[in-house]
């Protein structure tokens, strides 16, 4: 009897042992399937609403800011000095980016991206009722933070000039000052001379788009049909040769071997501009596709907190994240995603 008890109590202990492992796959599956839908949904608001308007970024000039529609209407009876944080200019997505801990007034909100921790994407008809939904959800007891999903300019740098076809020619490198820089190539010729096996990595890039034909990229840029834009070809990473995320790629490409692979996730619009939201759901998106490491040369200011949630995602999941904090030797460390802790932030040094 007690031989028979010992077995029925092992066989229970390793039953328990599955099941605990099975309930955690299937929170996790859940989880990544909830991801899944948040981004979906936020594509489909910058699809749905942004076709066709002309965002524009502020550029610290307050002539240049459009001014917020309340403050002009003397008769108002609510103090909003402590709101005037923002313009109307903020909000030109007329979406708020909300983080609440339970049920809440949406205040006439369309539609309602949800899915990822806490976070609600509110899409609402015009910059002035998403603004007036904004004071109004600053005072819900159940809202932790609420934020416009504001259009942000994060590019650093200059195009990079178009090589013609016959200096193409003459070129090893398609970003040659990267390759004197690091002395790489002493390196990937070492490793070949040695014929050291290597496994594949798949490198992340959050950026506008790559031109995927280049001959200089030829076998490095593994397709992944992500557009979250309202510009282009949907489901098409695809950018102009002298594009910032062409010129990213190929310093990759250009300073590592052969094993090292590229997906682009195209965030920017092609006037290298896009709302927090679409940034951040390009970082989740990155991760879902379980690159093994994700490279984001952008730097913007995000008062929501989306972005960094989306970098300590990419964090617990195992994926190093490697940001920019400048394109000069000073360090701005305001800008996400290079401030967040769970991030490695990289800077320019003059050597």
């Amino acid at each position: 009897m007690k031989k028979l008890i010992c077995i029925l109590l092992s066989f229970v202990t390793v039953i328990s042992l599955f099941t605990v492992s099975f309930t955690t796959l299937a929170a996790e599956s859940q989880e990544s399937s909830n991801i899944d839908s948040f981004i979906d949904a936020i594509t489909g608001l910058v699809r749905k609403y942004d076709v066709g308007k002309e965002f524009t970024v502020s550029e610290n000039d307050e002539s240049m800011q459009i001014q917020s529609f309340f403050a002009e209407d003397t008769t108002d009876e609510i103090d909003n000095n402590a709101e005037l944080e923002y313009t109307l200019q903020d909000f030109q997505t007329a979406r708020l980016i909300v983080r609440a801990d339970s049920k809440f007034n949406k205040y006439g909100a369309l539609e309602d991206a949800n899915g990822f921790e806490d976070f609600h994407i509110l899409q609402y008809g015009s910059p002035e009722t998403a603004m007036e939904a904004y004071i109004n959800l600053k005072a819900e007891k159940n809202v932790k933070s609420v934020a416009p999903d504001e259009v942000v300019a994060p590019l650093q740098g200059k195009k990079v000039k178009t090589v013609s076809a016959s200096e193409l020619e003459e070129k090893d490198y398609l970003c040659d000052w990267s390759v004197n820089r690091t002395q790489s190539k002493r390196l990937q010729e070492y490793l070949s001379a040695e014929n050291i096996p290597m496994q594949d990595v798949v490198i992340g890039v959050i950026d506008n788009g790559v031109y995927y034909d280049h001959k200089f990229l030829e076998g490095r840029i593994l397709r992944t049909y992500y557009n979250n834009t309202e510009s282009g070809t949907p489901n098409d990473e695809y950018g102009a040769p002298e594009d910032h995320g062409t010129a990213v790629c190929s310093v990759i490409v250009d300073n590592t071997p052969q094993n090292i692979k590229i997906k682009m996730f195209k965030v920017l619009n092609d006037n290298g501009l896009a709302p927090t939201s679409m940034i951040a759901s390009g970082i989740l998106e990155a991760v879902e596709r379980n690159v093994d490491v994700i490279s984001i040369s952008l730097g913007y200011f995000d008062k929501s907190g989306l972005t960094a949630e989306a970098v300590r995602r990419a964090y617990a999941c195992n994926i190093p994240m490697f940001a920019c904090v400048s394109n000069d030797s000073t360090v701005d460390d305001t800008v996400v995603p290079a401030n967040v802790t769970e991030c490695i932030e990289i800077g320019r040094a003059h050597v």
